[in-house]
């Protein structure tokens, strides 16, 4: 039997071990494919993407289809003259809290968490950083 340093678990061999440690105590950070919220654990990854293949939530107002309900609230947000969020930088006006507080921490305190292990080049947006990495596949 191999137990698990972290939680103690016990497994009937070392590599069973092994894929437990990667999986839930790793902290490597696994991004999503579909659309680039970052996970410490891929059990929460595997959760979260299988909710994007299987959602499909049409807006009432339009022929857009969403996989995630908080990116359809927002998208409904635009046809209903939803609530804005102004920022108190600049003039934009955004139509969620998150995207406010996105906005802020890119474009005006220039913070980049997101960094390609290739090429050492920081982005923004967990998204722009999928962008590179396909980018750099196909080259």
């Amino acid at each position: 039997m191999v137990e698990c340093e972290h939680c103690g678990k016990k497994f009937s061999d070392q590599r069973s071990c092994h894929s437990h440690i990667r999986g839930v105590h790793d902290e490597a950070r696994q991004m999503c494919r579909y659309c680039g919220k970052m996970f410490r654990r891929r059990c929460d990854l595997y959760q979260h993407e299988r909710r994007h293949r299987t959602a499909n939530l049409p807006c009432k107002y339009c022929d857009k289809i969403f996989k995630v309900g908080k990116d359809l609230q927002a998208h409904i947000a635009t046809h209903e003259g939803g609530k804005r969020f102004h920022c108190s930088h600049c003039d934009k006006e955004l139509t969620s809290y998150r995207n406010l507080k996105n906005h802020i921490a890119s474009i005006h305190q220039k913070e980049r968490p997101f960094a390609c292990q290739q090429c050492k080049k920081t982005y923004s947006k967990a998204s722009s950083l999928q962008v590179r990495l396909i980018e750099l596949q196909l080259v």
